[in-house]
């Protein structure tokens, strides 16, 4: 499948040792996130960040399900 959308990976960040760290790169460039897909972590770690994040985002937050296909355009 080709793909049409950039998709960055961060691989050096803890959900727990590095939460300020994430919430800063998120809320740090909130015009240039089109869209943010959560994909790793545990349910309630995920939601509490999409929480977090929703005030500064003008941008959907999604956390995929297995099998479901997601338009991006």
């Amino acid at each position: 499948i080709r793909k049409k959308a950039e998709i960055l990976y961060i691989n050096a960040y803890s959900g727990h040792a590095d939460k300020r760290d994430l919430d800063k790169l998120i809320q740090s460039q909130p015009s240039a996130l089109k869209g943010l897909f959560l994909v790793h972590g545990e349910e309630q770690a995920m939601f509490a960040l999409a929480e977090r994040s929703a005030p500064v985002l003008d941008a959907e937050i999604t956390m995929p399900e297995r099998g479901v296909e997601y338009m991006l355009v």
